[in-house]
């Protein structure tokens, strides 16, 4: 069974959506996602770097309400505008990290503690854009 099907591939967004996964809550449009397992179900939530950071897909291309299928932009390469922790704004070229805040990304590198998961999910491209890698995880212990 394939994990992904592939809705949308473009030169700058590639979205897909996870069959059989629904979202675990209301999932906020631009807010950073993991893939979970909820009693044997496959579901999609907002996630952090305490918080399903390990698992993290990408970002939600719509809002979505309990229940739904996700569009999760997760193609590397990607553009997105997600959900800047405090509104806050990127300058470009900022290294960009999953936050603190469930469905949130940050410029600041989140602090060390058990169970956090470091996770630099992009590079700023402009104040609230930013370009989508995929290959930088760093677990860190406290």
């Amino acid at each position: 069974m394939p994990i992904g099907h592939a809705t949308s591939v473009g030169r700058s967004e590639g979205t897909f959506v996870v069959p059989d996964a629904t979202a675990n809550g209301a999932i906020r449009q631009g807010a950073t996602v993991g893939l979970v397992d909820v009693g044997g179900a496959s579901r999609i939530e907002e996630c952090s770097c305490s918080s399903a950071g390990e698992l993290f897909l990408g970002f939600a291309a719509r809002a979505v309400i309990n229940g739904d299928p996700v569009a999760v932009v997760a193609v590397r390469g990607s553009f997105a505008t997600p959900i800047i922790e405090g509104a806050g704004t990127f300058g470009v070229g900022d290294a960009v990290f999953l936050s603190a805040t469930a469905g949130e990304v940050s410029t600041t590198v989140p602090l060390a503690g058990a169970g956090v998961f470091v996770v630099q999910v992009g590079i700023a491209k402009s104040a609230t854009d930013l370009l989508l890698i995929t290959d930088s995880r760093v677990r860190r212990n406290g």
